[in-house]
């Protein structure tokens, strides 16, 4: 950079009065003129190496521009603004360049159990937004209107009401029906000790038949017996008296003599027909081979009968002569 040389100081004359005692006059300012380039526009002194003028900023004679003028400061205000158009629109692209690696980066997805699929999401707009661009709300979707339900239809006149559907009743144990109470055994009919008697219309010896109210008395060990003829036959029986008229619907009889034949017969009337053959008696039932425990059901026809006659045709068969008995013998209405 030039420097400026100063001037040499003026010569001052020496001090003392001036000729003719008038006063000395003030000295001249000398001028030195500079020797080296001067500022074309102040004059000021300038050395040979310097650019710019130090007292006016004006530039060297040669140089870029003799002064600044407000073409230069537009010039330099430009390129500034140029440079920091360009700064900006770099920046821009770095973010958008930046924005796009986020977006297409594949998100790491957890491991999820295999299940059904989750419902997929309605489609949005992916593009990267500038920090700047506003994007504004998405619009409110209006309700759907319900559709008002279409008539149900008129039932057909012969269609049958439709069925309440059942309600599921909360289970339960099924309650096991109690057995019907079984209905009471009837009671045989109850006779006097002396109801009992031997019916025997031949008149056959008296040692031919035992005690007949051993027939009545509940004990089986006890029992009404006769003897038949060598044929096997008998022709007589046991008769009880019931002093009254009386339903009866059964006889239940017990025997040692298994295989024998019987009739049964009843009649009314204060006394019992003389012969067995009289019409007064009326055959109820028979059976020609009793077993040793037999119930048997009388034909009464819903007639009531006050005597009944156990009469004895045979005695089992291919016997002979043998003795026959009745050990119990019971009447049930």
């Amino acid at each position: 950079m030039s420097t400026t040389v100063p001037a040499p100081p003026p010569t001052e004359p020496p001090p003392g009065p001036s000729p003719g005692g008038a006063p000395a006059a003030a000295p001249e300012e000398v001028v030195v003129a500079p020797t080296g380039p001067t500022c074309g526009h102040c004059g000021a002194a300038m050395a040979s190496d310097q650019d710019w003028c130090l007292e006016c900023g004006t530039a060297a004679p040669g140089r870029l521009a003799s002064r600044p003028t407000w073409r230069t400061g537009t010039t330099v205000v430009a390129l500034t603004l140029l440079i920091g158009s360009g700064a900006v629109a770099a920046s821009y692209a770095a973010l958008s360049s930046d924005s796009k690696r986020a977006a297409s980066r594949p998100t790491p997805v957890a491991s999820a159990p295999v299940g059904p699929a989750p419902a997929t999401p309605p489609a949005t707009n992916t593009a990267p937004v500038s920090p700047r661009q506003f994007i504004p709300p998405p619009a409110p979707v209006p309700a759907a209107t319900p559709k008002p339900s279409p008539a149900p239809p008129k039932p057909a006149a012969t269609s049958a009401p439709a069925a309440t559907p059942k309600t599921s009743a909360p289970a339960v144990k099924p309650v096991k029906p109690k057995a019907k109470p079984k209905p009471a055994r009837a009671q045989p009919i109850l006779l006097d000790t002396n109801a009992a008697s031997t019916y025997d219309p031949a008149n056959h010896p008296a040692n031919t038949f035992s005690d007949p109210a051993n027939a009545i008395d509940d004990d089986t060990a006890t029992a009404w017996s006769a003897t038949t003829d060598p044929q096997g036959n008998l022709g007589a029986g046991l008769a009880i008296d019931l002093n009254t008229r009386q339903k009866l619907s059964r006889l239940r009889l017990i025997t040692d003599t298994q295989g024998m034949s019987v009739e049964i017969y009843g009649a009314n009337g204060p006394t019992l027909p003389k012969t067995i053959s009289d019409p007064a008696w009326v055959r109820l039932t028979s059976r020609p081979a009793l077993k040793a425990r037999a119930t048997i059901k009388l034909n009464t026809h819903a007639k009531r009968y006050r005597h009944l006659l156990v009469w004895v045709v045979r005695g089992a068969p291919g016997s002979g002569a043998s003795p026959v008995d009745i050990a119990e013998l019971s009447l049930f209405p």
